[in-house]
């Protein structure tokens, strides 16, 4: 919890200790953020992420949402402002330089452009696993001595993988039994250090809580939910006949329920090792999911906690135009919650 009570400000971050927790099926409040009580003007009450989001975009702080598709991982306009890159910057890249990370992988490249992000660190070597629909990426980084590319299905590579990483980010096939069996490899090779962490796209909607399959095929049958090439909408479970967001796609039909979605299969595998990790998310938009492989040094736990309270607080005005969070640190609130975080760090 954070809490200044001269400026009344109180963030309470209760991040489930299981799978499945309270308030966090579709339609629920928003887990994580107790409240925000601050100065007139400034006040967020409790609401789900549909009611929220509508709030936002009759400010005119965002702009709706367009169901159209631009490549065949299903990024349309608003993922492009708000996808993995933007995380990276904010999240991934900032605690690679503190923890002095030099050794990554990443599940599910597209073309790249979260992989030429985080390629602006120096000294580092970064394995790339991909099928390499959207680019070819071994012509791409043929000339980056850093980069080694993996051609193929991450269920198939990762047996075949050696080496341990600081870092695996994961943005490939956005469903259960991928995601699920990504972590289970990765553990049973130790290919994670303590103290590492690996970070998740798509932990929200649309995809927390419901599969997507870029080839359904691949997916044993028991494992594989019903899926329709149809969109899906905000606020509503079933898919709809036309337009929606990702319409191209295989969507599962309905959203919500057991072994369904990107945020289910992590909760599922922490359920299996609940003592040797740590997770926090940040619930903005499509969602960054952050799982810390626990050292057990006190200097971890408390970085930790650190992210999980700049996670929390991120998903409150992370939506809020540069400007406007330049003007919100100038006031006295915005100044006290700077304070906290020097003081957390120190």
């Amino acid at each position: 919890m954070l809490q200044i009570k001269g400026n009344s400000l109180c963030i309470k971050i209760d991040e489930r200790k299981g799978p499945h927790a309270h308030g966090d099926r579709p339609g629920g409040h928003a887990p994580g953020i107790g409240h925000l009580a601050a100065r007139p003007g400034l006040a967020l009450k409790r609401c789900n992420s549909t009611s929220l989001r509508a709030h936002r975009i009759g400010a005119g702080l965002l702009k709706p949402m367009s169901g159209n598709v631009s490549s065949s991982r299903g990024v349309n306009a608003m993922e492009e402002e708000w996808g993995f890159v933007r995380l990276a910057q904010r999240f991934m890249i900032p605690l690679a330089q503190n923890h002095r990370w030099i050794r990554f992988c990443e599940i599910g490249a597209s073309k790249g452009e979260t992989a030429d992000e985080m390629l602006k660190l120096p000294n580092i070597s970064y394995t790339i696993i991909d099928p390499c629909f959207d680019a070819d990426l071994a012509l791409k980084y043929v000339d980056d001595k850093r980069v080694t590319v993996l051609k193929g299905n991450s269920l198939d590579v990762l047996p075949k993988l050696e080496g341990v990483f600081d870092c695996i980010l994961i943005d490939g096939d956005h469903n259960w039994y991928t995601v699920l069996n990504e972590l289970r490899l990765i553990r049973q090779s130790s290919m994670i250090r303590r103290g590492g962490m690996i970070f998740f796209h798509d932990v929200g909607w649309p995809y927390g809580r419901r599969d997507l399959y870029y080839q359904p095929e691949t997916i044993p049958p028991q494992y594989r939910q019903q899926c329709e090439r149809k969109g899906i909408m905000r606020g509503r479970s079933q898919l709809v006949d036309s337009g929606g967001t990702n319409e191209s796609l295989w969507n599962c039909v309905c959203e919500g329920g057991p072994k369904n979605g990107v945020l289910t299969a992590i909760e599922d595998f922490i359920q299996e090792n609940p003592s040797d990790y740590n997770f926090c998310r940040v619930r903005f938009e499509f969602g960054l999911g952050m799982l810390q492989y626990r050292s057990n040094r006190l200097s971890e736990e408390l970085s930790f906690k650190l992210l999980q309270t700049k996670a929390a607080l991120w998903s409150l005005y992370g939506f809020l135009p540069a400007r406007l969070v330049g003007r919100f640190k100038k006031t006295p609130l915005g100044r006290a919650v700077k304070q906290k975080f020097h003081a957390i760090r120190a």
